[in-house]
């Protein structure tokens, strides 16, 4: 799609993208997180220099962070060959059809999972983890994440000068038998990872064996489809819920790609002597293009 974008122009590319059904686009979004040394062995991780303009950090001061981050989530979104039209007429994709799936990945110790079949890694009991703290029995749950500070006027977060560095947003609880500790992000999954993916972690976890991609799992593929019955058209979303515990840590209850992004920005375009704004195919990256 891009390329079309490039050869044909802003409308032109998109609109043949709509029309079309291109297959063999595809977009790609990861999360990662800061590793320590002896983490690196569980994780697919690369090196990398994070700087932080001033403005973002609490003593208003550039910081540059040489590391190691480890990745904790994968969204992978392509486009498919098959389209479904509307039969009512119209645009397929003004009517929320659209032919794109959406399939997301994470690391096996981001949050304990609920699943009461423990089939694969899909439910591996860790003594830590990168977004939960199973020791903190009287956290709040589902889910709890670090908010910015009130009182800088711009409700923005800020980095530390040396880890931790988002020590501005550790919370509070009490301790079982007295005392207080602290605890950064508290996320917990209000649904079970479905029983299909389930199989298919535990299929390709053992096919990968050793390798590090042994300890990442399937949460979930999604796409849209039209359903007609007695002349009545819904459009449904299948599964109705699919959400990344390391990218949707504040909408998990209600995560749904297929909506997100049907409800993508348009882009303001010149046509006859007119401001119009252009779909943008299921496509929040498109709203940067020039």
């Amino acid at each position: 799609m891009g390329k079309r974008v490039i050869e044909k122009g802003i409308e032109k590319g998109i609109e043949k993208g709509i029309e079309k059904g291109i297959e063999g686009a595809i977009e790609v979004k990861a999360s990662w997180r800061i590793l320590d040394e002896a983490e690196k062995s569980k994780y697919y991780w690369r090196e990398a220099e994070i700087n932080i303009p001033a403005k973002y950090t609490i003593d208003n001061k550039a910081l540059k962070i040489d590391t190691i981050v480890g990745l904790l989530g994968l969204h992978i979104a392509p486009k498919i060959s098959v389209y479904i039209e509307n039969p009512f007429g119209g645009s397929s994709i003004n009517n929320g059809i659209s032919p794109w799936m959406w399939v997301t990945f994470e690391h096996v110790d981001n949050i304990p999972e609920t699943s009461d079949t423990p089939l694969t890694k899909t439910q591996a009991v860790a003594s830590t983890y990168s977004l939960n703290n199973p020791a903190c029995a009287s956290c709040p749950k589902s889910p709890t994440y670090a908010t910015p500070k009130k009182g800088d006027g711009k409700h923005v977060f800020k980095w530390a000068s040396e880890p931790p560095y988002a020590i501005n947003y550790v919370q509070k609880y009490d301790k079982t038998g007295g005392g207080t500790a602290e605890f950064g992000n508290q996320i917990t999954r209000p649904y079970e990872i479905y029983e299909t993916a389930q199989c298919l972690n535990g299929i390709w976890q053992t096919k990968l064996g050793s390798s590090v991609w042994a300890n990442y799992k399937l949460v979930s593929t999604q796409w849209r489809a039209l359903n007609i019955e007695g002349g009545e058209r819904d459009v449904l979303d299948i599964p109705s819920l699919n959400g990344n515990s390391s990218m949707e840590s504040f909408m998990l209850k209600t995560s749904n790609c297929a909506s997100c992004h049907a409800e993508s920005a348009k882009i303001p375009i010149e046509r006859d002597s007119k401001s119009v704004k252009l779909p943008i195919d299921n496509s929040f990256m498109l709203m940067h293009a020039k």
